[in-house]
């Protein structure tokens, strides 16, 4: 999980770089998740790719409170981790 909160700007050469790295990442059935971001940098994200890449689902927007869309995917993420173990235990 990233968590960009902070992040402001971001040029092409890191978002062409980002999503190369996000399409190995999930290639090898591993998961991106990105956290506290802003709708001009999700903007930037979306149409480089990345969005698509990750999923929407993996994708939380920044909120109000500190810390507050890491806490949401943290939780939504432990939430999709228990149900694919209970999917291998039946």
């Amino acid at each position: 999980m990233l968590r960009l909160n902070g992040v402001t700007h971001i040029d092409t050469t890191v978002l062409e770089e980002f999503a190369a790295f996000c399409k190995t990442v999930t290639e090898s059935g591993r998961v991106v998740v990105l956290s506290g971001l802003h709708m001009d940098i999700t903007e930037k994200f979306e149409k480089a790719g990345i969005i698509e890449i990750i999923g929407e689902n993996s994708v939380f927007m920044a909120k109000d409170y500190v810390l507050e869309s890491s806490n949401i995917a943290i939780n939504t993420v432990k939430e999709r981790i228990n149900n694919k173990y209970q999917e291998r235990m039946f």
